[in-house]
């Protein structure tokens, strides 16, 4: 779920209130308003015990997702959810400034169930194209040096688009929606599987194109056009693979020698 982008115009009353038996205390955090609702979860505005605003993540329970068929695969055997299991697990994982922290994991019993509840980074975004040349190549870096971390630690975000790319009212870059991260070992195909068309499935030049153009997305922001297609080497039309690791690394620092130059 698009987090920050549920979150943009809180300050200015985009809030959802909830309604009276929403508001409520869960572990220790109290629940200031909804957010938004996914396939999955519901996320809220809340605070800590110090004071500190959070976004809290609540996981559907077994009942309230009604994918009866799929239960085994998105709740352990007391109920509790998988999936936010496994987001926790990954948040531990990617500890960096450009990626959205995930501070806690808990559950509670709710109506004969477990809830399961993820507490993460509350982003509030900044307006677009309100970054300066400099800022924007910044913020670009950022996005780059997070995907290097993660690459670097074994995982791949999977859903590398707009909305999932935040700039914070800082100015800094926020890599988010956790749940979007793979172990690069997880679902991949074999190197030469394709479609009906013969389309790689999983094509590793389509997916360095998509990290390119989220760099050039962000160097937007500051008034800058950036093309970065002709860093991608020819030989990439195939499916992404454990190995092609160093492939990816190199085409990032490639990106990271142009943004330095363009900062320069």
């Amino acid at each position: 779920m698009d987090v920050a982008g549920i979150c943009e115009g809180i300050r200015e009353g985009g809030c959802i209130s909830p309604s009276e038996d929403e508001k409520e205390k869960v572990g220790e955090y109290t629940l200031l308003c909804k957010l938004g609702k996914g396939e999955k979860a519901v996320v809220y505005l809340a605070v800590d015990s110090h004071g500190r605003e959070v976004a809290i993540k609540a996981f559907l329970t077994e009942t309230e997702l009604n994918f009866k068929e799929y239960s085994k695969y998105y709740f352990d055997e007391q109920g509790a959810s998988k999936l936010a299991k496994r987001e926790w697990e990954l948040g531990k994982i990617l500890k960096h400034p450009n990626i959205a922290e995930v501070y806690d994991y808990f559950t509670e019993p709710k109506n004969g169930e477990i809830r399961s509840y993820i507490v993460m980074e509350y982003i509030e975004k900044l307006p677009e194209n309100t970054l300066s040349e400099s800022s924007a190549v910044q913020a670009a870096l950022g996005l780059v040096d997070a995907l290097i971390f993660g690459f670097r630690k074994g995982v791949i975000h999977r859903d590398l688009f707009s909305e999932n790319m935040i700039v914070n009212r800082e100015g800094v870059l926020k890599l988010i929606d956790i749940d979007s991260f793979d172990h690069m070992y997880e679902d991949l195909y074999d190197p030469h599987v394709a479609d009906s068309s013969g389309t790689p499935m999983d094509p590793l030049d389509s997916y360095l194109k998509v990290m390119g153009s989220g760099v050039s997305y962000l160097l937007a922001f500051g008034g800058i056009n950036r093309s970065l297609g002709h860093l991608i080497p020819s030989d990439c039309h195939r499916n992404i693979q454990k190995g092609d690791l160093p492939i990816i690394l190199e085409y990032l620092n490639a990106v990271k020698g142009v943004l330095h130059s363009t900062k320069g």
